[in-house]
This record gives structure tokens, sequence and C-alpha cells, in this order.
């Protein structure tokens, strides 16, 4: 109860910073979202979604952070998994810019139990001591050790946690694990997909593709897809650590991030190749 009373508070404080105080028209969504780098198609498709079944002209923030309200929503109008990953990596980034904006904190932030209890009295939610202790080994518990921030740093004796991994399972702490494993979107959808993947400029910290020079080959099975279609497909949404997922790679290609990493060991490229290849976050079968 408390981590759901957590995030709807950050993401109610990032929504303030935004200039996202009210039932808000589609514009003013707009150029909110678009200080987060969110592209206008997307802020609509959110301002809809958010929206349903009314259609209401006017849609309040209150939706996206209501733990509730938003099960309500995302599950009368989503239709498929990747709709969800999207809107679970909207709410990630959310929380990381209501932590940093109005918490003062980043994702190397280290977090034990007095600092998250420090997190709870700045958000003016009323705790006690024991259940911010709790929540904070159930964080450490749902982390689990092969994910990268929750390795066991310790601070004056006690547990610690990064902050950018614990946003992580906030923004997923509240989603129908129904919905979470999903099915794979429909051919329509992927096709849908696909076309907006392939008219957004590649983004330029990735360099150009290079002719490929090595003999290995990447899995069959994700050639053509992308991260993220890859996550929902073939890994375990609710626990893979999409925060390890670098934004400048989650728009290319899987084999064009192989020929990157194998070719030229591009860093960012080899970890996404080494994440999205690790099989202890494979769905189960």
């Amino acid at each position: 109860m408390l981590a759901m009373r957590l995030q709807q508070s950050i993401l109610q404080a990032a929504f303030v910073e935004l200039g996202l105080t009210g039932p808000s028209r589609f514009p003013a969504w707009c150029q909110g979202l678009g200080r987060l780098g969110i592209s206008s198609a997307d802020a609509e498709e959110l301002f809809h979604v958010l929206g349903a079944p009314l259609q209401r002209d006017e849609v309040s923030p209150e939706t996206f952070a209501d733990a509730v309200l938003a099960q309500e929503a995302l599950s009368f109008s989503i239709q498929c998994t990747l709709d969800l990953a999207r809107i679970l990596q909207l709410r990630y980034k959310m929380l990381l810019f209501g932590c940093r904006s109005c918490l003062g904190l980043n994702e190397a932030s280290a977090l034990g139990s007095v600092q998250l209890l420090k997190v709870c009295e700045q958000l003016q939610l009323v705790v006690t001591r024991t259940d911010v202790e709790e929540l904070h080994k159930e964080l450490l518990a749902r982390g689990g050790p092969a994910s990268r921030g929750f390795e066991p740093h310790t601070e004056v004796g006690a547990p610690t946690l990064m902050l950018g991994p614990m946003c992580q399972l906030l923004a997923v702490w509240s989603t129908s694990a129904a919905k979470l494993h999903g099915g794979y979107p429909s051919s329509a959808s992927s096709v849908s997909v696909d076309r907006d993947s392939s008219t957004q400029t590649p983004p330029p910290t990735l360099g150009p593709l290079k002719r490929r020079r090595s003999s290995r080959h990447p899995p069959a099975a994700y050639v053509g897809k992308t991260p993220v279609e890859i996550i929902v497909r073939f890994k375990d949404p609710a626990f893979f650590p999409w925060h390890r997922l670098p934004e400048t790679a989650s728009g290319r290609r899987f084999e064009e991030l192989w020929c990157l990493s194998v070719d030229t060991g591009h860093e960012v490229a080899t970890e996404v190749v080494e994440l999205l290849t690790d099989r202890q976050f494979d769905r189960a079968r």
C-alpha cells in the first residue's frame, strides 16, 4: 500500500512541476510532456488512453498518478503488452523526473531505509518507520541480485538501493500481472510499430551502422525487433530491469545493435545486447 502511495505522490509532484495540476486539454499535456522528450504523437496517445471510455476533452493527471484510476483506464483501453510497456516506460520517466525536480535526487542516489523515510516525509506521507523499513526490504527483495543497482551496497551497516532501480519497481508495482504477461500484439500492431520506428531519426550517439565483419549471427527470433518489442515478447516485463535499457538504444533494431557490438565493440550497443540475450530474464515457459 505504501508503495502505491509513494508512486502516486511522486507522479503528482512531477505533473505539478510540468504545469499539469488539474483537468487539462491536449495542448497542455503536449507542452508538459514535451519537457520530458515525449513526442506529441505519444502524448496524444496517452491523452486518449487516459480519457477512455468517455473520450473527454480534458484529462486529469490524477488518472495517471492514482493506481486505482490508472488500472481502470488502462484495463479498458490497453490492447496489447507493447502498448503497456510504453506506458510503463513513461511512468518510469515521470517518477525519475519527479524525484529530480521535487526531491533533489538522481538515478545514482543511494537510499537506505532512513533516506526513504525522509523522502516520504518530504512528500508529506504519514508513515511509520516500520512501514518504510518493510517497504525497503520488499524493494530489495523484488529487485533481486540480478538487477544492477540492487547489489548489497552498505551505508552505516544498512543495505541501500539506487533510485533508478527503485523507480523502475514503483513504475510496475500496481500494474495488472495479467496485462504484463499478456500475449504479444497482433501483426497489425507490429506493423504499426515498425512503421513508426522506421520514420524516427536514429540517435546519433550510437554512430552509423557498420558493415558486418564478424561471422557471428544475432538470434534469429530477435532480428527485425526493437529492444522493447523483444522484452514484451520474450522476457518477463514485471521483473526485467528496464532501468538498464539506455534511452538511445530503445528504438534501434536488434541486428543493428548486434553489429555495432560485435564489429566495433560499441559500449552502449554491447550493454543492450548482453542484457537482451541474458536468459535469466526470459519469460517462463
